[in-house]
């Protein structure tokens, strides 16, 4: 046996002496106690493939023979043990297949594979031949990578953006594409195993190809030319690739890519050189097109926020309209489909930035109570419309303003109130704002369905529920809680939840904010209300400019501002907002970020140096954009816009807004 030839071999080495002889013994078990804290499962496997060695892990994972496990059992022993009781899931009603198979992999010994157990957990096996003819095992617990894996799965073959997996080296074999990839190039799921690179592209694009592997492909590739997808029917498409790096722990790496076509962007561009335009021109335009595009989960956003805008927008209208019961409550539904759908997309970016390590928490001064306050009565009426009791109590004591990221405080007091909402049936749900040792504490308690103690620690994971029925029956993404405490983590603050089956839930929110009672913040502006009254103490109209290139965006801000006796002038690209600011004044602008000709942000600069120029006063610039990520806000105040709004937009937030820069333009003016 191993540990015999070990003491043995070493006894041999010393010599016989007693000292050599202890000193072998005490390298022989620490050899032993090595291998048993090993953090894998390793066994010894002599000539005739029978147990010699293992350790506890080994053990452990040995499946339902542990009891019997013994020097001298075969492998194939344990395997039909373990076969018969269903130790693993993937052999189920294949048995006799599956052990030749297994049996057939380890004579050859080379390389891993993977296993499925009956406890859905999963295993790498690895046989490796010793120089006696021997095997040593080794098994890696590999469940939270397919875990892992299968969300990723889930994500790629749900995304609306054609998406495809290919493999490096030189086969460049597709190993997936998604379903608005496979609807986009015209191919079934079944052709994807035959199909390489090569064959979704133009036959005079693959030197290009050739030329960009020989060049070093291996690294993020973001759009940098225009390339021709081949469709299964031969037709060719105009597309930017977008392409991110896979390392793998052996052999060529894979790759993942976005497909964003501009088919329609280049034939317009065709057209503009067919009537005049030299080859010149439409190069600049389409690097400047380039260059204002953002990475992929930038751009993701934008295109998604830009139509909710329309939905949200448009349909809150709708529902204020003298409508009757039936059509109020259609319009209800599409503004609460939108609304979900937009709480969905800014959840999925959070997650993304989160494992990129790129989300933030910013610094700047808000009013803890008010945002209590706005979040509990915003969101506490849907606990009343189905009947359950709703209150609120904020301890005077943090009744103030304070430093922190008021935005990510609001997102999650947000989420745990809608979450109490959407699992209470009756009794109440109460909202409490305290002080504590810590800072403050925000907490939500309710009567609703609750969770067993034991999966306490499980709601909080990604993708979670309590139990798979809580999702059958309320749905959810189930990245809410996740997301919510990574955050309260990162404000250096902490989110614990404690309940009972049955018997409702209360998720505390502990953060470390000092407040300073004694200042002031001020009320709102009399100038615009949510009401959407206007006063006139100059006896005119106020003037704003909405820049946008988006018909549908410009109809939405002209809608909200009907009742509010506004002069509104709108502008589709930012050259035309700049040339209509410079004309006349305007006491409030409304900019887009992304569009043609001039972009918002090179906009709103321009328009801070006229001001400059002529002395004028400084007018509110909210860029109301669907650019909506932390680097998009910065980058508005950094070119001057005093606020920044991200799509999509509500009435009354929008008129709030408004009367929130009013306020501070007179301040300004009165300093």
């Amino acid at each position: 046996m191993l540990e015999t030839a070990l003491i043995v071999g070493a006894f041999a080495l010393a010599g016989g002496t007693g000292v050599l002889w202890r000193r072998a013994r005490r390298a022989e078990r620490r050899l032993r106690e090595a291998i048993q804290a090993m953090p894998v499962a390793l066994a010894v496997f002599d000539p005739q493939d029978q147990l010699e060695f293992w350790n506890a892990l080994y053990e452990a994972n040995s499946g339902p023979c542990l009891d019997e496990l013994k020097r001298g059992i075969s492998f194939r022993e344990m395997l039909r043990w373990d076969l018969k009781a269903g130790h693993y899931r993937e052999a189920r009603g294949r048995e006799r297949d599956w052990l030749h198979n297994r049996l057939q992999l380890r004579a050859e010994a080379k390389g891993a594979h993977e296993q499925h157990l009956d406890d859905d957990s999963w295993l790498r096996i690895e046989d490796r031949r010793t120089t006696e003819g021997g095997i040593v095992t080794i098994c890696t617990d590999i469940t939270d990578l397919k875990r892992r894996e299968a969300s990723f799965k889930l994500l790629f073959d749900n995304n609306p953006v054609p998406m495809w997996l290919w493999e490096g080296g030189r086969s460049l074999r597709v190993l997936d594409l998604n379903q608005a990839a496979l609807d986009h190039l015209g191919y079934s799921r079944d052709d994807i195993g035959r199909l390489s690179v090569y064959d979704l592209l133009a036959d005079d694009e693959k030197t290009a190809l050739q030329e960009m592997l020989s060049t070093g492909v291996y690294r993020p590739y973001y759009g940098e030319r225009i390339w021709r997808p081949k469709r299964a029917d031969g037709t060719l498409r105009s597309a930017l690739p977008y392409i991110h790096i896979l390392p793998q722990a052996s052999g060529a790496p894979h790759f993942i890519g976005a497909i964003v076509d501009v088919t329609e962007r280049v034939a317009a561009e065709d057209e503009l050189r067919r009537t005049a335009e030299t080859l010149a021109v439409a190069r600049d335009a389409a690097e400047a097109a380039n260059r204002a595009k953002s990475e992929f989960l930038a751009n993701m956003s934008h295109e998604l926020r830009t139509p909710l805008n329309g939905i949200v927008g448009l349909a809150e209208l709708l529902a204020k309209a003298d409508l009757g019961p039936r059509e109020r409550e259609i319009a209800e539904t599409i503004r609460n489909s939108g609304l979900s759908l937009e709480r969905l997309l800014s959840d999925v970016l959070d997650l993304a930035r989160m494992d990129s390590g790129r989300l933030e928490v910013e610094t700047a001064r808000f009013h803890l109570g008010d945002v209590v306050r706005s979040v509990g009565t915003l969101i506490g009426s849907k606990a009343m419309e189905k009947g359950v009791a709703f209150r609120m109590e904020v301890d005077p004591a943090i009744d103030g303003p304070t430093e922190g990221d008021g935005s990510r405080v609001k997102q999650i007091l947000a989420q745990l109130i809608a979450n109490a909402i959407k699992f209470t049936d009756r009794g109440e749900i109460v909202v409490r704002a305290t002080a504590a040792p810590e800072g403050v504490r925000l907490s939500v308690a309710d009567t609703g369905v609750g969770f067993d103690p034991a999966d306490r620690d499980r709601i909080f994971g990604r993708f979670e529920q309590a139990d798979g029925s809580i999702t059958r029956r309320y749905g959810g993404s189930g990245l809410g809680l996740s997301i919510s405490r990574e955050l309260a983590e990162l404000m250096g603050g902490s989110l614990e939840a404690e309940g009972a089956k049955g018997q409702g839930a209360t998720f505390t929110l502990s953060l470390p904010l000092q407040i300073a009672l004694q200042t002031v913040i001020a009320g709102p502006s009399p100038a615009i209300t949510a009401t959407a009254e206007v006063s006139e103490p100059t006896e005119r109209a106020l003037r704003i400019l909405v820049v946008d290139d988006h018909p549908t965006n410009r109809k939405v801000v002209e809608l909200i501002l009907a009742g509010a006796g506004a002069e509104l002038v709108s502008a589709e690209n930012g050259l035309e907002g700049l040339e209509a600011y410079q004309a006349e004044p305007f006491d409030v602008v409304l900019m887009d970020m992304q569009m043609p000709v001039m972009d918002g942000l090179t906009a709103t600069a321009r328009i801070r140096e006229h001001e400059l120029a002529k002395g004028l006063h400084r007018a509110p610039v909210l860029m109301l954009t669907a650019n909506a990520l932390p680097e998009h806000v910065r980058a508005a105040a950094e070119a001057g816009a005093d606020r920044h709004i991200s799509k999509p937009i509500t009435p009354d937030g929008l008129l709030s807004a408004i009367s929130d820069a009013l306020d501070q333009a007179a301040e300004r003016a009165a300093a």
